[in-house]
């Protein structure tokens, strides 16, 4: 998301207590989307807003109810994803 350097490692686990159910997963990495960036500085936002906006929307399906649940680690999330923003990504 941040950076040409950046690198992920996925572990993907299920836990199935039960014989009879069908699960899979999966897990997507993506660069932030050049046209939605140009979409909302045309309607005045400025470029780290644009970035911040997209960053800190991402993860909130992922993210669930955890605002309601665990309102600071989710404050601590969201702070991270605010400085991470804020950081000149390198070319």
């Amino acid at each position: 998301l941040l950076s040409k350097k950046a690198k992920v490692k996925a572990m993907p686990s299920l836990q199935i207590r039960a014989d009879d159910v069908a699960c899979n997963h999966g897990a997507a990495v993506t660069e932030l989307d050049e046209g939605e960036i140009f979409y909302m500085r045309s309607r005045g936002l400025g470029p780290n807003e644009a970035k911040q906006l997209l960053l800190l929307a991402f993860p909130q399906d992922t993210l669930g109810d955890l605002k309601k649940v665990a309102p600071l680690a989710y404050q601590r999330i969201e702070s991270k994803l605010v400085q991470l923003s804020s950081t000149p990504s390198p070319s």
